[in-house]
């Protein structure tokens, strides 16, 4: 069935925030107590927020688009944010379990956003494919997105070496490199996706 004007338009929308996202790393709010975790973590939810905005109509109006509730990765994964949430309201702090502290800005309502990001990657990457010149068979667009990953690390990767040696963004207060993450154990998991993919390519 060919796709509506509409369609093309909320789906391209969706699939270039998505690409844009992989940018939010690299960006620190300055004026925030902790400009890179927590200026990160808004700008995230911000981001994704608005992406909804595209996204649900989308779903809404052409059930193609629709995640697979049934498939055994989302089913994993709806159960983990279950017991999450679960945890959440018995815990000994529920606000603090609900919003997460300045530091690291993990709570429900972050891991939420984070939910929601998934389900947009498996919605409009599904079944989305496109040609280039050089390759006329078909490519699909999330190996794109893996690809511009696992680039995102690499230059990550570069600014870590760089900074390592001073030669950019001085450390604050650490002495092992964190990027432009502000926290070294952020970076090791952010860095051992783009590795984990970049295999996977």
């Amino acid at each position: 069935m060919p796709q509506t004007s509409l369609e093309k338009l909320l789906s391209a929308i969706v699939k270039t925030g998505l690409f844009a996202t992989l940018a939010i790393p690299f960006i620190t709010l300055d004026f925030l107590v902790y400009p890179s975790v927590n200026g990160q973590a808004l700008i995230f939810q911000v981001f994704i927020e608005l992406l909804l905005l595209f996204y649900v109509p989308l779903i809404l109006l052409y059930p193609r688009y629709r995640p697979r509730i049934r498939s055994k990765t989302t089913i994993g994964i709806l159960v983990y944010f279950g017991t999450l949430f679960i945890t959440a309201l018995f815990s000994a702090n529920s606000h603090m379990s609900l919003w997460s502290s300045l530091q690291r800005s993990t709570g429900i309502v972050f891991m939420l956003h984070i939910l929601a990001y998934y389900f947009m990657l498996v919605s409009v990457f599904m079944d989305t494919a496109f040609k280039t010149p050089l390759n006329p068979p078909v490519v699909r667009v999330e190996i794109w997105f893996l690809r511009a990953l696992v680039a995102a690390g690499a230059v990550m990767a570069i600014i870590v070496i760089f900074q390592s040696f001073n030669w950019v963004m001085a450390l604050r207060g650490d002495t092992r490199p964190y990027g432009t993450l502000g926290n070294s154990d952020f970076l090791g998991t952010y860095l051992l996706f783009s590795i984990y993919f970049s295999l996977l390519l």
